[in-house]
């Protein structure tokens, strides 16, 4: 049954040849539970530093200052969803921002119509990402991200399939005071794969489009320590996010947060965790996330190191 499962979850987790548009470049939905770590700052509308790469470009002008964080997401059923991003804004005005996010599924067991054993599958994608963001007078930030992509699915018989793409991020902020902001992302412009898929001694060329990805968000401070948010996103469906984060000192906060409310699970799949500064050092962050599955195939446990200087 498992082995039944990681290929399924595979064709849907991380795209493949045969569901063509639907799920070509998935790995980056799911790349989104990235923002169970620290989720105050992961907002649409909240997204700085070294989140604003993926999450949203413009947020790159938010912080001044450079830093880098690793994350790694170990899920059920040999999923693995890694991440590494860096940032660079020295004056305030201009910023610099670049994410590596590579995912990947282990130990698939390929089987026949039958149930026969056929051997074992590879599957593996990388993305990676430059981002630039400027200031628009003293509220308005807007970003821009360009990506490539590159995507391997090898199987049984002397098949494999090697799919190379890019595409683009356009994002802005809103900043009315320290209390509240907007965001808007529009992820995927003009995005798709180019497919080389060899079977034996045949090779067939195939192109799926990526899916845009439109996230509008909000977020609001009633009090300097509590960040209260939410984003609406359209993709395959349309689901919201809403979350909280709360810094109780200046060594721990902590996060919970329902996501993809309205999508698989109608209620939403929750989410928590803490980031700690440890000896009380703002330029070190250790992050722990644990994210519900939405696929109701176990859970996902997201650990992170985080450094600004």
């Amino acid at each position: 049954m498992k082995n039944f499962c990681l290929t399924i979850l595979t064709s849907l987790l991380f795209s493949s040849t045969i569901s063509a548009d639907e799920f070509a470049g998935t790995f980056h939905s799911t790349g989104a539970q990235l923002q169970a770590v620290s989720m105050g700052k992961s907002f649409t509308a909240t997204a700085s530093g070294t989140m604003a790469p993926y999450r949203n470009p413009a947020g790159l002008v938010r912080t001044k200052g450079s830093g880098v964080h690793a994350i790694l997401n170990s899920a059920s059923l040999g999923r693995r969803l890694h991440n590494l991003s860096a940032f660079l804004n020295l004056r305030g005005d201009v910023g610099f921002g670049f994410s590596w996010l590579h995912a990947q599924v282990n130990d698939i067991r390929g089987r026949s119509s039958s149930g026969q054993y056929t051997g074992k599958i590879e599957d593996g994608a990388d993305a990676f990402t430059i981002s630039f963001a400027f200031k628009i007078g003293n509220a308005l930030k807007a970003g821009l991200s360009m990506k490539s992509i590159n995507h391997r699915i090898s199987g049984p018989f002397h098949s494999k399939g090697e799919a190379n793409g890019h595409g683009f991020d356009f994002g802005l902020q809103y900043v009315f005071n320290k209390k509240g902001s907007l965001g808007m992302t529009v992820q995927n412009i003009n995005s798709g794969l180019n497919w080389k898929v060899k079977r034996g001694d045949k090779t067939r060329n195939t192109y799926d489009s990526i899916k845009p990805r439109i996230s509008v968000g909000a977020v609001y401070s009633p009090i300097d320590e509590l960040h209260l948010g939410g984003d609406f996103i359209i993709e395959h469906s349309r689901v919201a996010t809403v979350g909280a984060s709360w810094e109780i000192n200046q060594l721990l906060s902590i996060s919970l947060g329902l996501r993809e409310i309205g999508g698989t699970n109608k209620l939403g799949s929750l989410s928590y965790g803490f980031s700690l500064h440890p000896m009380r050092n703002k330029n070190i962050i250790l992050h722990y996330a644990y994210v519900t599955d939405p696929l109701g195939a176990g859970e996902l446990t997201i650990v992170g190191l985080e450094s600004n200087f």
